[in-house]
């Protein structure tokens, strides 16, 4: 059964990928190879090659699971709904599916990285060599399971509201912390080279990805009750992880989704607003901030700007006692936040077509939706920007012109990118309880380089105005017209804002069926 599951994927493969897609996966499949090559080449680097080879399997087998995270979900070319009706048992199935997510990129990548256990032991002689075959087909298998009863696990959890609420947070933390780790892996990688750091080797060697390593050395020492326990444990953790697998499998054929029931007392009757809030821009804003505190995507779209600016401005401060970021914090928060909320509509799905067909209700979408980002985002760039630079004290007092100046700007210009980004740069977003783990969507690598190329510099030219009148100022040691950037800036925001939604509106006049198409997608 895995060889036609094999050859169902390679088929739906050949006949759906693009070119696009398909410079990706070559793009991502050298640098993978790369690497690879690299962690087969450390096998051979000389007497502390093992310790470097327990290190980089736990590195390998760590990206099956946390991989999915950055893009976009685990492989669902074959999705295990499209067996729900064969007479198939659920260990069979999930047999079958788990050789799938071997075949691939990331399978071929980690397959040549595994070759490093054989390449250790030929280096040791033919017993750990003999002993390093079964143990580099484990150390693959034990990488694939294990990526796959993850985000089987956590595709699970996410079924509930508050499973996506605590997977969103984790989603922030891994995003915004996790490239810091780089750098401590980077100086263990050199001490472990230099034969330092025992007790981070030993480390490696004790967690199962490194009872492939453990199994050749003992075998290299005549210790081959060792060497069997090690090989016979790791195959009892893939023999657990596939038992996890298939009961995760058959708990997402067989159960049936939440649907809640009525509250009682609950009225047909809609609240009735008043006001700015009675308007349509006025429904609209109310819906989407309603929608801000329930869906955890929209989470993910405050939560990541937030964590980036604290990754990026309280290191410094604490620990180096450079404060030269603090006063720029709200208009990096207004920067990423312009970015990570870009697909309003898209994340709507299949609700734009609503929009389309009513008359006049574009262009009261689309000023709602500036209105909503306006009032979520600009409270936490506001209290950042005032916070750290106030915190910083003296040292920071010329700057709160700049800061002030052109925050207004930024705040504005990204109301209106925020829009522009969602009508002529949508990208879909898929179904989290299929999808998942824990980011349904994934936007493509090249538009997200070409959109980060639009973004900054347009609001670098929008501050450009307030930054302008500071700098006159400042040359002309007047006070009054250094703070007169204020409320240029403040002016600045308020007009791009206008502009930029009204290309938004004429946007989505003209390319309504695209992004309709894309959403629904």
């Amino acid at each position: 059964m895995a060889g036609v599951l094999i050859r169902m994927k390679l088929r739906v493969l050949r006949h759906s990928t693009s070119r696009g897609q398909l410079f990706r996966l070559l793009l991502g499949a050298l640098t993978g190879l790369a690497c690879a090559a690299a962690t087969v080449a450390a096998a051979g680097s000389g007497r502390h090659a093992a310790g470097l080879v327990a290190a980089a399997m736990l590195g390998w087998t760590l990206g099956w699971p946390i991989g999915p995270l950055f893009v976009g979900g685990a492989d669902e070319t074959l999705r295990p709904e499209y067996f729900a009706l064969l007479p198939l048992p659920a260990r069979r199935l999930a047999a079958g599916l788990l050789a799938v997510a071997a075949v691939g990129v990331p399978g071929a990548v980690t397959a040549v990285a595994v070759a490093a256990v054989p390449v250790l032991g030929a280096r040791l002689g033919a017993g750990p060599f003999l002993v390093a075959l079964p143990a580099a087909v484990l150390q693959f298998a034990f990488a694939v399971a294990l990526g796959r009863a993850v985000t089987g696990g956590l595709g699970a959890v996410l079924r509930s509201r508050r499973g996506r609420d605590v997977g969103a947070l984790l989603t922030i933390l891994l995003i915004t912390f996790g490239w810091t780790l780089l750098f401590p892996v980077l100086a263990l990688a050199d001490e472990l080279a230099a034969g330092g750091a025992t007790a981070v080797a030993a480390t490696a060697r004790a967690l199962p990805t490194g009872w492939g390593v453990v199994a050749v050395e003992a075998a290299d020492r005549g210790d081959w009750p060792l060497a069997a326990a090690a090989l016979l444990g790791l195959g009892g953790l893939v023999g657990v992880l596939f038992l996890a697998w298939s009961a995760l499998l058959a708990r997402r054929l067989t159960g049936r989704a939440w649907r809640g029931t009525a509250r009682a007392g609950a009225t047909a009757r809609p609240p009735r607003w008043r006001g700015p809030l009675g308007t349509p821009s006025g429904a609209v804003v109310v819906k989407e901030l309603v929608t801000w505190t329930r869906d955890s995507g929209r989470t993910l779209v405050v939560l990541i700007p937030v964590m980036v600016v604290l990754a990026n401005v309280v290191p410094r401060w604490v620990f180096e006692n450079d404060v030269r970021v603090n006063p720029y914090a709200g208009l990096m928060l207004a920067t990423v936040a312009c970015f990570t909320a870009g697909n309003c509509l898209a994340a709507d799905g299949g609700a734009v077509w609503q929009t389309l067909v009513t008359p006049g209700a574009a262009r009261a979408d689309l000023r709602g939706r500036q209105y909503a980002w306006l009032l979520v985002m600009s409270p936490p760039a506001v209290a950042m920007t005032v916070g750290f630079t106030a915190g910083a004290g003296d040292r920071l007092a010329d700057a709160w012109p700049w800061a002030l100046a052109a925050l207004p700007a930024v705040l504005g210009a990204g109301s209106g990118l925020v829009v522009l980004q969602a009508v002529h740069v949508p990208y879909t977003v898929g179904d989290p309880r299929v999808v998942g783990p824990l980011v349904n969507s994934a936007k493509p690598t090249v538009v997200t380089f070409l959109v980060w190329a639009a973004v900054v510099p347009a609001l670098a030219v929008a501050a450009a105005p307030a930054v302008a009148v500071a700098v006159a100022g400042r040359s002309l040691d007047a006070s009054v017209v250094v703070w007169t950037g204020v409320p240029v800036g403040l002016a600045t925001g308020v007009v791009l804002a206008w502009w930029l939604g009204r290309l938004a509106h004429r946007g989505l006049s003209a390319r309504g069926p695209e992004v309709l198409a894309v959403a629904h997608r």
